[in-house]
Order: C-alpha cells, then sequence, then structure tokens
C-alpha cells in the first residue's frame, strides 16, 4: 500500500531507491519498448542508454498505475522532503 505525500516538493527520492530503479533497468530493459507514438518497436538497448521517457513508460506507470500513485509515494513510508533539486 502506497503511503500519501500530498505535496510534490516532498517527494523526494532517495539513493537506495534510486538504485532499485537502476536495478530495475539492468534485468528488465531487455525486454522494453519504445513508447506506441514511437512505433512500440523492442528498444534493445543497453541499460546505459536507457533513458528517463524508458523507465517511465516500461517502469514506473507499470508499477504504479493499479495504486494510482507516484513513484515515491509507493516506495517511501512518509514524506521524503529533498536536500537539494535539479531542474533543467
Amino acid at each position: 500500500m502506497p503511503c500519501h505525500i500530498p505535496k510534490t516538493e516532498e517527494r523526494g527520492i532517495t539513493t537506495p531507491q534510486l538504485q532499485d530503479v537502476y536495478a530495475a533497468i539492468e534485468e528488465k530493459s531487455g525486454t522494453w519498448c519504445a513508447a506506441e507514438q514511437f512505433g512500440g518497436q523492442l528498444l534493445n538497448l543497453p541499460p546505459e542508454q536507457i533513458n528517463l521517457y524508458h523507465v517511465n513508460d516500461n517502469h514506473i506507470k507499470l508499477v504504479t498505475a493499479d495504486q494510482k500513485c507516484s513513484y515515491v509515494e509507493l516506495v517511501a513510508i512518509a514524506a521524503q522532503p529533498p536536500e537539494w533539486f535539479i531542474s533543467q
């Protein structure tokens, strides 16, 4: 059961949680496909060439869909205010 974190700015991801995402990339990315809008074909990319769009379409959306929550709400037990923020 996910925790509810109402403030988006308190949904920081921890290093171990991010490492779990990378473990999923290493384990499953060989079966991931491009988004339907990009043809839906098998990506066949090594983990170091996978980007956040691939992870979102092939992992995050799938594991959070049933609970209708953010990824951090799924893996956290309480609010996780970040120590720093990066935006590009």
